[in-house]
């Protein structure tokens, strides 16, 4: 492992870690040594991707089913992160959805959808985790 890069100890969180750039990101962290907290909305493919770290680089990983619009759901999976794992050092805001029109054609509750998650979520699960990584 590259010293330079070792996250041996470390405990991230990635929303929108179980596929895509989220999955990747994740998988990044774990090959480096840090265990990862999955946080998504699918469940079944959350739990894959979650077993599929651990399998492939052996660090911690869990898998949660989180909607970030959800304040109270955000601060329960924070909870479990913090209990689980002892620590939060690292936040992955990825969750994000986009409506593929064009402009002029996004309704105002296409556009609701997408501040909800993309502005919404990131905040609140800052908030949500940012007291106890303030202190490290």
């Amino acid at each position: 492992m590259n010293e330079l890069f070792n996250l041996a100890q470390k405990v991230a969180i990635v929303t929108g870690g179980n596929g895509g750039i989220g999955n990747g990101i994740a998988r990044g962290f774990a090959s480096m040594g840090a265990n990862v907290a999955i946080v998504a909305r699918n469940s079944q493919k959350t739990d894959a991707a979650a077993n599929e770290i651990k399998k492939t680089f052996g660090v911690r990983c869990l898998g949660l089913t989180c909607d970030v619009t959800d304040e109270s759901a955000v601060n329960r999976m924070a909870e479990n992160v913090y209990r689980e794992f002892g620590r939060i050092d690292i936040l992955v805001n990825n969750a994000g959805i986009n409506v593929r029109e064009p402009a002029e054609d996004v309704t105002e509750a296409h556009f609701e959808s997408i501040m909800q998650v993309n502005l919404k979520g990131l905040y609140f699960l800052t908030q949500a985790v940012v007291k106890e990584m303030t202190p490290r």
